[in-house]
């Protein structure tokens, strides 16, 4: 009975620590250029119906580098790192328990974003990016949609399109 009871403790114990450990974030963001700001915004978008901006933290900016820390809970989603006076942002997954490092490349976002010990926004960087290319290479066929002379015409162009965007 007294090993039950230890092994029940310690279970509660691990439990506990698993949910109680979650709760919290530390996201270092260093900028490869500099920024206008002593102090950047970490924000959080909800789009309904219109997006709305909730400001969650802000960091004064040390040699082109700023983290984002707190032990409180936090709602995962997309958030955001606001900067230049707010003309500027990178986005990114947050959850619960996430540290990670995010660089910022502002020459060429965000195909100049990287991420250090965050698989999941490696891969959202890389969907945001398939995505953009896609769009940008059906635009082309989106302006000659409008030209299109018959359903004929606008069916085979709209089959192009399909092709582009339905590999993902």
């Amino acid at each position: 009975i007294y090993m039950k009871k230890i092994a029940l403790i310690s279970c509660l114990l691990g439990l506990s620590s698993m949910v109680w450990g979650k709760n919290g974030y530390e996201v270092k963001v260093k900028f490869k250029q500099p920024v206008s700001d002593q102090h950047v915004t970490l924000a959080h978008y909800y789009v309904k119906p219109f997006p709305k901006v909730y400001k969650k933290d802000s960091a004064q900016v040390i040699n082109n580098e700023v983290v984002f820390k707190s032990k409180d809970s936090l709602l995962g989603g997309i958030y955001m790192v606001l900067f230049n006076n707010n003309s500027n942002f990178a986005e990114m997954l947050l959850d619960n328990g996430d540290q990670f490092e995010m660089i910022v490349d502002t020459a060429n976002q965000p195909h100049n974003i990287k991420f250090n010990n965050s698989k999941a926004n490696q891969d959202f960087y890389r969907y945001q990016i398939a995505m953009g290319d896609r769009r940008k290479n059906a635009q082309p066929l989106y302006e000659s949609l409008s030209k299109a002379k018959n359903k004929k015409d606008s069916a085979a162009i709209n089959a192009k399109i399909d092709a582009i965007t339905e590999k993902f």
